[in-house]
């Protein structure tokens, strides 16, 4: 199973999952009890890289990082066909990596979380503050002159009819992403960068805005050897990428006393 939050792999834990409120949640065992099947869990970014290496567009690519936008942000990261995971099944906080030293308060207790500037709610309520200054826009119209009913949807939306107020919000969001997706190019020489995601699939003018973006602050030998792109599996891909941890361990399935 794919889920939200830090997980920890190795004994089935939801350490944190600060959306929903889960701290030290036995998930695994829950389930197992509930289903009475071995379960594996791991967080839906990682499953999701797991998805794309398998099942995905990248055929033959070794090193890719799957990027989850949505409620919150985090990555997935295949390195030489293996998912990394870190010394404590974390590794992949991209959404928790300070861009705005001042910023936001996240519930993490730091300030300036990519999370808290790029999320479905952060884009929905900068297009709010945006919309005080360009009442004409399409997005006042789109939700009844109700801003307050403003998503990140209704502003994909209007971005692609050409609004102004969906444009510049969009274009924040795109440099904020790139300062990350640039140091992770940086850090990682990966491949393919997928994003992915309620807000990472969902738009194709942001994901031409966030290449911009890292063009301009990646270096340009790593720049030249990855490409970044949309999720090619959609909302499938926790779900495609969940089955492959079980997969993966298929001999212990088969062989393991009962």
């Amino acid at each position: 199973m794919g889920t939200p939050g830090l997980v920890d792999i190795r004994n089935g834990l939801i350490k944190l999952a600060a959306d929903i409120g889960w701290v030290d949640v036995p998930f695994r065992e829950l389930v197992e009890q509930s289903l009475g099947l071995d379960t594996y869990i791991a967080n839906r970014s990682k499953v999701g890289a797991l998805a794309e290496f398998w099942h995905g567009t990248s055929k033959g690519v070794k090193d890719l990082i799957y990027v989850s936008i949505g409620t919150g942000v985090a990555a997935g990261i295949i390195h030489q066909g293996r998912l990394f995971i870190g010394a404590n099944s974390s590794a992949g906080e991209l959404g928790h990596l300070t861009i705005v030293p001042d910023g936001p308060l996240c519930p993490c207790g730091n300030r300036g979380c990519l999370q808290q500037l790029v999320s479905e709610q952060a884009i929905a309520n900068l297009a709010r503050q945006r919309l005080r200054r360009n009442p004409g826009s399409l997005l006042r119209g789109s939700t009844g002159n109700h801003p307050e009913l403003i998503s990140a949807r209704d502003v994909f939306i209007a971005a692609d009819q050409g609004d102004a107020v969906a444009l510049e919000t969009l274009d924040e969001i795109a440099s904020y992403l790139g300062i990350a997706l640039a140091g992770l190019i940086n850090l990682f020489n990966p491949e393919v960068i997928f994003l992915g995601g309620p807000v990472g699939e969902a738009s194709a003018v942001l994901a031409e805005k966030i290449k911009r973006n890292v063009q301009e602050r990646a270096m340009s030998y790593p720049m030249s050897a990855v490409q970044i792109q949309r999720s090619s599996l959609g909302t499938d891909a926790g779900a495609i990428g969940a089955s492959v941890l079980v997969l993966q361990r298929a001999n212990e399935l088969f062989f393991q006393k009962r």
